[in-house]
């Protein structure tokens, strides 16, 4: 079931970016920088958590299994002071992680689409950033309609990678006027 995030859900959400982490960067970045970056990111502490759930521009959407528990972790913004790489009428999303358990099972395009469709209606494009080595988010994203922007200058650590990192992000945009929800 997927539904709005609840503060008694963020040792749910941890866990599962961690394990999402964990499967998708650990080859390139090692699985201790990995383990490091999540648990000491303030992205993952519950005083961030807490701040995006009474976020007026932005969702917090979780993916709650009643066997497994919270699955999947969704964070959507239109908040443009809060980002180098918005404009206005742009929405970022922030994170989108799946445990890697439910990879391949649908999961995350529900999710990622359930996120799209709580955008406000003047919301036209919708920005992502993923380490350019992230091959799986690079083939979702296309088929989920995202196009490449190219890679952003920005440093890393800015948004959410670990500082150690030296890759800038990719980005992938995808026009909601021409490919909506």
């Amino acid at each position: 079931m997927i539904r709005n995030a609840r503060e008694d859900d963020f040792p749910g959400i941890r866990t599962t970016v961690q394990e999402s982490w964990i499967a998708t960067y650990s080859d390139y970045l090692g699985t201790d920088t990995v383990r490091d970056h999540v648990t000491s990111s303030e992205f993952y502490h519950s005083e961030k958590l807490n701040e995006r759930l009474t976020d007026d521009e932005g969702v917090v959407l979780v993916v709650d299994d009643d066997a497994a528990g919270i699955i999947g972790y969704l964070y959507i913004t239109w908040n443009t002071t809060d980002s180098p790489y918005l404009s206005a009428n742009e929405a970022d999303l922030r994170h989108i992680y799946l445990h890697p358990d439910h990879h391949g099972e649908g999961v995350g395009t529900k999710l990622l689409e359930r996120g799209l469709k709580a955008l406000p209606e003047s919301i036209d494009r919708v920005k992502v950033l993923f380490h350019p080595k992230n091959d799986d988010a690079r083939a979702f994203y296309a088929a989920k309609k995202f196009e490449r922007d190219g890679l952003l200058d920005l440093d890393p650590s800015k948004v959410g990678m670990p500082s150690s990192n030296v890759d800038p992000p990719e980005m992938y945009v995808r026009d909601l006027q021409e490919n909506p929800p």
